[in-house]
């Protein structure tokens, strides 16, 4: 009975251990992630008034414009809006005056 015990003992400190670090750190980087995106969110530029729409100064047509995602959130800077999950941009952004007459962005 006792060998039995130390066995049930060993083998759970030698997996129970592990798999309880594991899912600790994984709570803690999950937490890290959330409070990072957070931050991201919160640093999204906002586009001065003074600034015209994309949509105005490349002259998009009515009906480009109704399936934009920039045109729809127009608070937000177009080369944002269209920013990969990555944060990458895409060419057509670095290439537009629209993205290189903006404001750089100003670190609080």
């Amino acid at each position: 009975m006792e060998s039995t015990l130390f066995v049930v003992l060993g083998l759970l400190l030698r997996i129970g251990l592990p798999l309880g670090l594991t899912i600790l750190v994984f709570a803690l980087l999950r937490r890290l992630d959330q409070r990072w995106q957070a931050e991201a969110r919160a640093s999204v530029p906002v586009v001065p008034a003074s600034q015209k729409p994309c949509w105005e100064v490349r002259g998009c047509p009515e009906c480009q414009r109704k399936d934009c995602p920039a045109a729809k959130n127009a608070r937000t800077p177009c080369w944002q809006t269209f920013r990969s999950r990555e944060g990458t941009l895409k060419e057509a952004c670095l290439d537009c005056d629209v993205f290189r007459q903006a404001p750089p962005p100003v670190r609080a």
